[in-house]
C-alpha cells in the first residue's frame, strides 16, 4: 500500500492498494468530527467500528481518498481536573495549538478568548517554517491593575489573538507560552 498526503496541515490523504486484500481498515481520528472516503472516486458510505472504517474486496489498483476534518476547535477539560477549569485549549485536526507572548504582545497571561467566535487560519508567520498554519481568534485582555487583589472588576479589551502550534514554541526566544487559556464571558453571557 502506498500512502500520500501532507499532514498534519492538509488533510487529504491518499492511498494505493499495491496488491489485493479481502479487507482493509482505514483509521478515523477521534478529533475528526467529519469525514469522507472515497473508493475508486465513487463515495464509501460506511460507519466507523472503533474509530476504523473496513473496506472489503480491495484489489491491485484501488485508489482511496480519505478527507478528514480540519477545523479548529475548542477543547473543554473536565471538571475535575481543578488546574483547568474556566478555561480550553484549542485543536486543529492532531495539533494542540498554544499562546506564545511573541504573537501576542509579550503577554499571554492577561488574555482570554471568545469561544463563541470563530476560530480562523492565519497567515505565515515570521522565523517559523513555511508550512506552519497559525491560528487567529478573538479574545480580551485584560488590564493589569495595581493591588494583587481588588474588589474592581478588572477592565478588559477586546484584541485579536495568534495561537501557534504547540511543537513550534520556544523557536523565536524566550517567552510567555500557555495552552489551557482563561474563556471570557462575553456581554451578552453575563
Amino acid at each position: 500500500m502506498t500512502c500520500e498526503t501532507a499532514y498534519p496541515y492538509d488533510f487529504t490523504i491518499r492511498y494505493r492498494v499495491d496488491c489485493g486484500t479481502r479487507c482493509l481498515a482505514v483509521r478515523i481520528p477521534g478529533w475528526s468530527r467529519t469525514y469522507r472516503i472515497r473508493k475508486n472516486g465513487q463515495e464509501c458510505q460506511t460507519e466507523p467500528v472503533r474509530g476504523y472504517v473496513y473496506l472489503q474486496d480491495m484489489t491491485e489498483g484501488d485508489q482511496l481518498e480519505l478527507e478528514l476534518d480540519g477545523r479548529a476547535q475548542f477543547l473543554y477539560p473536565s471538571a475535575r481536573i481543578a488546574a483547568d477549569t474556566g478555561r480550553v485549549a484549542l485543536q486543529r485536526g492532531p495539533l494542540v495549538y498554544c499562546l506564545e507572548g511573541v504573537d501576542n504582545g509579550g503577554d499571554v497571561l492577561s488574555l482570554s478568548v471568545d469561544v463563541d467566535a470563530e476560530i480562523s487560519l492565519g497567515g505565515k508567520l515570521a522565523e517559523l517554517p513555511e508550512d506552519v498554519v497559525p491560528l487567529r481568534l478573538k479574545g480580551f485582555r485584560t488590564a493589569p491593575t495595581e493591588q494583587l487583589y481588588t474588589a474592581q472588576r478588572p477592565q478588559r479589551t477586546a484584541c485579536e489573538i495568534t495561537a501557534v502550534p504547540y511543537y513550534v514554541w520556544g523557536n523565536r526566544g524566550e517567552n510567555q507560552m500557555r495552552v489551557w487559556i482563561p474563556y471570557a464571558m462575553t456581554e451578552s453571557q453575563k
